[in-house]
């Protein structure tokens, strides 16, 4: 419980993955995630989701993160998605980025 006062830090991640690709994710996803199980010392995680939509499957994850710990918790997050991005998605996000608007 927060005592008055408290502030929490969430980290809030959003991610979309294209459609084709999801059967190679999830088990990209299986495969590294017990390689690296949380840490609870760095942050916990509250919430994750998936949806399907004709862009791709969208997944958030929200983490609660320990105090002092946001850029553990970020350099761990981009560790893990770098794992499954750099099997799976480099080619679609090259392109998707050169016929994209958005700036990065």
């Amino acid at each position: 419980m927060l005592k008055e006062g408290e502030k929490v830090l969430y980290l809030v991640i959003r991610s979309v993955y294209p459609p084709y690709k999801i059967d190679e994710l999830i088990k990209k996803i299986m495969e590294v995630t017990p390689k690296y199980p949380p840490d609870p010392s760095i942050n916990e995680q509250v919430l994750s989701a998936t949806k399907a939509t004709e862009q791709g499957h969208i997944w958030m994850n929200i983490f609660e993160v320990k105090e002092g710990q946001l850029d553990a918790a970020y350099a761990r997050w981009k560790y893990l998605e770098h794992q499954w991005y750099s099997q799976l998605l480099m080619p679609f996000l090259k392109l998707f980025l050169r016929n994209s608007n958005c700036v990065r």
